[in-house]
Formats: C-alpha cells, sequence, structure tokens
C-alpha cells in the first residue's frame, strides 16, 4: 500500500471516529440564542428565530429578558441575577406567562426515524422562591416535557387543537419529580427514545398548568416559573448499554401508570 493510500485510509477512519464522538443535534438553536425583542402595541415581547410559540400571547416580564446580557447591562446589581443566568450562551426559553400549555414547537433539521435510538436531552431550572421544600415537591406539576409529532400544530387546525383543553396533550417524555434543594439551580435531564413511527417536530414546555393549585401563584421572582436551555436530539448508538436504559426507563414509567390507576381508583 502506497504512503498516500494510507493517508488516505488514515483520514477516512479519523473522520469517522470524531464523527461517532460528536453526534449532531437535530434540534436547531436547541440554546434558543436566536431571541428578538419586538413591539407589540403597548406591549414588549419576544420571538425565538427557531421556535414559535403555540400560545396567543408572548408578553415580556419587566423584570427580566429572554437576552441575558441586556437584562445584566441595565441591572448589573440585581439580586435577583442569579435567577436569569442561562445555562450557556445569553439566552434560554423562559416560561414568562405560566400558563395551560405553555409551549414552544420547532421543526428538526432530520426527522426520527423508526427502529433508531435518540437521545433526548435538555437544562431546566425550577423557580419557586417563598415556599416551603415540601410545598414545591407537591405542588408543582410535572408534566414539564417533550411531545414528538409529525402534525405542525402551528397551523390552523393545530391551533384548534391548542386551544381546545377538551383534547389532552400527550407528551412521550416528561419530568418525574422536582427536588425542592434544586431549586434556582440548573439540572440535567436526560431520555432514551425509540419511536415506532416517523416524527419531525419537536414541542417543549409545560403540557398542563404547572401549579396544581393556586397557592404557588405565579410571580416571575416570588412565585413558580421555570427555564429550559441546550434542547437536544441525537442518534445515539443500539449499545448494550442503552438497552439497559430504554428497560429501565420502561419498568419505571409501568410503576407510574401502575400507581396514577390506583389512585384514581382509590379516588372514587
Amino acid at each position: 500500500m502506497t504512503l498516500l493510500k494510507q493517508f488516505a485510509l488514515f483520514s477516512t477512519c479519523l473522520f469517522c471516529i470524531s464523527g461517532r464522538l460528536k453526534a449532531q443535534n437535530l434540534v436547531p438553536d436547541g440554546g434558543f440564542e436566536k431571541a428578538n425583542r419586538v413591539f407589540d402595541g403597548a406591549d414588549t415581547v419576544y420571538v425565538y428565530d427557531h421556535w414559535i410559540s403555540l400560545l396567543s400571547f408572548q408578553k415580556l416580564s419587566p423584570n427580566g429578558h429572554p437576552i441575558f446580557s441586556q437584562y445584566q447591562r441595565i441591572k448589573p446589581h440585581d439580586k435577583y441575577l442569579h435567577y436569569w443566568t442561562p445555562y450557556e450562551g445569553d439566552s434560554y426559553m423562559f416560561s414568562h406567562v405560566v400558563y395551560y400549555r405553555n409551549l414552544y414547537q420547532t421543526k428538526l433539521t432530520d426527522g426520527l426515524r423508526p427502529g433508531h435510538v435518540y437521545r433526548v436531552s435538555f437544562k431546566y431550572k425550577i423557580g419557586a422562591d417563598g415556599f416551603s421544600k415540601e410545598k414545591i415537591e407537591t405542588s408543582v406539576n410535572y408534566k414539564i416535557g417533550v411531545m414528538l409529532t409529525n402534525k405542525d400544530m402551528a397551523d390552523s387546525t393545530g391551533m384548534k387543537i391548542m386551544k381546545n383543553e377538551d383534547i389532552e396533550l400527550r407528551p412521550q417524555i416528561t419530568l418525574n419529580a422536582v427536588d425542592g434543594d434544586s431549586i434556582f439551580k440548573w439540572q440535567d435531564f436526560s431520555y432514551y427514545f425509540k419511536p415506532k413511527k416517523p416524527f419531525q417536530y419537536l414541542i417543549i414546555g409545560n403540557f398542563e398548568k404547572i401549579i396544581e393549585s393556586f397557592e404557588l401563584r405565579y410571580h416571575p421572582i416570588t412565585g413558580a416559573g421555570y427555564k429550559i436551555d441546550n434542547v437536544s436530539i441525537e442518534l445515539v448508538s443500539d449499545s448494550e448499554f442503552v438497552q439497559t436504559k430504554l428497560r429501565n426507563q420502561e419498568m419505571l414509567e409501568t410503576k407510574q401508570k401502575a400507581k396514577e390507576k390506583w389512585r384514581i381508583k382509590d379516588s372514587h
């Protein structure tokens, strides 16, 4: 084998290895970095270039900005600065209005294929100031999560579904618990997902009211809210480790469903 062929073979192998080490994120702008402030009459609102709000309103809290550097410049000594700090970069998904189905949608750069395994991950930060740890853990709703779909929920028929509260939205992936000690700290969430059909769109946010009672009334500082950053979907190898993770997830979900059925049965 000539030196030139050896170099070409080595370069090909190196390219394959580096491709495996750095999987492609199928979520465009998973960090919500491309955010723009605009004016809508008397209100200041913001929009993301690659994400569509599935709510009809997007009011911006007067105490914070989705673009952190702007907020830091305006209020460099604010005692709540840690509350607005992104996990990474200069922005995040900010639940400026904690409302039923406060969701954002994006179109994946490449659709999910049936039978393949994907790692779905994101960073999240729960904010609930002025409440006890027990109150936070028992009252915050755990329906913050991800729904994958082939339906564009931002079109006219999709928005009709979003506005119809009688139609239940079923995210495939949700948080299972909130630790009261982790309030105001960025937490990591990851989930291995093996789709049975193709998916093109990702929807993320809270699929129900973030709070189950009015005791934790929303306020950007002194109430319940959340932020999401670094959303990622990556194709992973179908290894034994991944298969074990999938089995453990299925077992946990089966137990949770059994508990829910018992709770419903016990309430009647």
